[in-house]
């Protein structure tokens, strides 16, 4: 078993499915999983939120760990946008409705409050964070080192984590910005992706050296795996969003019946 502290696209080798350890990985969600369960009552640790917490972070790792982490890193286009997509709309999400009220009221009094106040900065902050990290010059630069991929997984997720922070799903906590911005802004984070979907499908020639120049690892030839990629990043996010926003748009209607109930008695 080899050993290396993060996954990085530096793929000059064959792919084999010998298995790699990551104790970097591994040490991040020990902390988190270990923070998050000292902040939740004993009496808790049994509810829905708590397997929201467990989901997300098993996504997280899923999508990070060997072998999909190694994989998007330096051989497959396709499979580092899958892990954006997961990391942004899936397990950030899921982590953030799983907070405890503990956690959250130390969080919305920390020093991130004025980006929970901005009306507009966190849903700039997750798009620009898409844009810069598919920059081809900026994404060959730091997936060429361990460090450098740490540095784009990080972005993704707490971009997103913030950004669900701000919209908060229950609707039950954050109320620094009205509710149907709320909705608008999840409706307009499915947007920004086709953009740079579109240019990986019709893009004549491979734009990341990274995965030109990668060892195959499939029958796939890179030009193909870019397309692929812009299909699933075009159009992978929408029915994502579509099931947050069904779901955003079900506890809207109960908020606002219990609070029209609330009001006759």
């Amino acid at each position: 078993m080899n050993l290396s502290w993060w996954c990085s696209g530096i793929s000059d080798t064959n792919w084999n499915w010998n298995p790699i350890f990551y104790p970097g990985i591994w040490i991040l969600i020990a902390i988190v999983s270990f923070s998050y369960f000292q902040s939740v009552d004993k009496n808790n640790r049994k509810n829905k939120k708590t397997l929201y917490f467990i989901a997300g972070i098993i996504l997280f790792w899923i999508f990070t760990d060997w072998p999909i982490g190694p994989i998007g890193a330096g051989y497959l286009l396709y499979v580092h946008v899958l892990q954006y997509l997961v990391y942004t709309f899936i397990a950030a999400p899921l982590i953030i409705i799983s907070l405890p009220d503990k956690i959250y009221k130390k969080i919305c009094n920390s020093k991130i409050k004025f980006l929970l106040q901005n009306s507009f900065l966190p849903f700039f902050i997750i798009n620009f964070s898409l844009i810069i990290t598919h920059i081809p010059y900026t994404a060959d630069i730091l997936k060429n080192s361990q460090i450098g991929t740490m540095i784009i997984d990080f972005i993704w997720m707490s971009s997103a984590l913030l950004f669900w922070l701000w919209i908060d799903p229950q609707f039950n906590k954050n109320n620094f910005i009205p509710y149907p911005l709320r909705i608008f802004y999840i409706f307009a984070l499915s947007i920004l992706p086709a953009i740079p979907g579109a240019f990986f499908v019709f893009n004549k020639y491979p734009i990341y050296a990274t995965y030109e120049f990668a060892v195959p690892i499939s029958s796939l030839s890179p030009l193909a795996d870019q397309e692929i990629a812009g299909l699933i990043m075009w159009a992978g996010s929408t029915p994502i969003l579509l099931a947050w926003l069904g779901i955003i748009f079900y506890i809207w209607q109960k908020s606002e019946e219990k609070s029209n109930q609330e009001m006759i008695d």
